[in-house]
């Protein structure tokens, strides 16, 4: 895991409120940027800011917030949260929905797939390795969560030719 020194101080608001932008494009990418234009009680903090391909990730956008000094805020109705850039010529036309069962499991989906990984991946590795003796690869040797999953896989890791990068093997049990 990175250690972020930061993470103590961002706070994820409206949890369960969030956006859901679907895209009927194959690929459209889309970015949350502050509502720096509009002043409000929230606009004097700094947000996390991000792009997602939004015609291949059907996710909740939430805001979330850096408040390092734990101050008081109020959100009022009508007070813009963050802007949403589409990266296109095109016109975007948004349309509200009602969130339902099957609209709320595919988002549940999309959001809980990295648990879902890790909780199965032993199976999966397990399956793969049939018919063979071994898997072998290389990792960088930064890539801190890839070299953590790979241990608890029960990769056993060696020096090898590539700088930065350290050689693993994945013995079938």
């Amino acid at each position: 895991m990175i250690d972020n020194p930061d993470a103590e101080s961002i706070y994820q608001l409206l949890i369960g409120f969030g956006l859901n932008i679907l895209s009927k494009e194959d690929s459209l990418l889309m970015s949350i940027y502050p509502a720096n234009y509009h002043k409000t009680d929230i606009s004097r903090f700094p947000i996390v800011t991000g792009s997602y391909d939004c015609g291949k990730w059907f996710r909740p956008i939430h805001l979330s917030i850096f408040n390092q000094e734990e101050k008081d805020f109020e959100i009022k109705r009508g007070d813009p949260l963050f802007y949403i850039k589409f990266h296109t010529d095109d016109k975007i036309q948004l349309e509200r929905f009602n969130m339902n069962e099957e609209i709320l499991s595919h988002v549940a989906s999309t959001v809980e797939v990295k648990k879902y990984f890790v909780v199965n991946s032993k199976k999966w590795m397990d399956d793969l390795m049939i018919g063979y003796d071994c898997l072998t690869n290389v990792v960088m040797k930064t890539n801190e969560l890839s070299v953590k999953w790979l241990k608890w896989l029960g990769a056993e890791f060696s020096d090898c030719q590539f700088d930065g990068y350290m050689s693993f093997i994945l013995e079938r049990k």
